[in-house]
């Protein structure tokens, strides 16, 4: 994230930052693809922390660069002013996508673990079905089947490779969207900087 977040806005002065933009959220796009097929196992780790790696230097190059764009375009009086509602953006939409990825992820959960789950367990069952964090908490003290640990984590996989493609297909219109109504950012600028200053 750091390095994304130091390297991007260099980029941006020899290249449209709707390009670098759109280039850093397809970073991201892979990122998230790769999280959508972890799973058990040493490859299923590695897949998971490669994944990670490349959505953290996706968002960082992003957080940054935005950041500059939008203190860049106030006045100078402003640029606190603009710099807090860049912050707070930022922050608003983690937020909100943390939100929606959980309760996305968690509805998959949940539905997986309706099928999976033996019609004649009763004890557990709604700590069971409620999340993973309850299914561990609650084992412990009840008197569960043989191989329902399975069941458990094929359903939070599930949810989290669900949440994992949501964020890639997302992020990839996203890059889009970037690409084409910000291919003239920056260029208009240089331009205006460069012509001389009328009397």
């Amino acid at each position: 994230m750091m390095l994304g977040g130091t390297g991007a806005p260099l980029v941006a002065r020899r290249i449209r930052p709707g390009l670098v933009i759109a280039a850093a959220l397809a970073l991201s796009v892979v990122g998230y693809l790769m999280l959508s097929q972890a799973g058990h196992g040493a490859y299923g780790v590695a897949l998971a922390v490669g994944g990670l790696a490349w959505a953290y230097l996706g968002n960082g190059a992003i957080a940054a660069l935005e950041t500059d764009l939008v203190v860049a375009s106030a006045p100078p009086e402003k640029a606190g002013s603009a710099s807090a509602m860049s912050e707070m953006v930022q922050d608003l939409g983690v937020s909100l996508g943390i939100a929606f990825l959980g309760s996305l992820a968690g509805a998959v959960y949940r539905h997986r673990m309706l099928n999976s789950l033996p019609d004649d367990l009763e004890e557990g069952r709604e700590a069971l079905i409620e999340s993973v964090w309850a299914a561990a908490s609650a084992s412990p003290g009840l008197d569960l089947p043989d191989g329902l640990a399975q069941p458990v984590q094929a359903a939070f996989l599930a949810g989290f490779h669900t949440a994992a493609l949501a964020s890639a297909v997302s992020v990839a219109m996203l890059a889009v969207l970037c690409a084409v109504t910000m291919r003239r950012v920056g260029v208009e600028t240089g331009e205006a900087r460069a012509q001389p200053p009328r009397d």
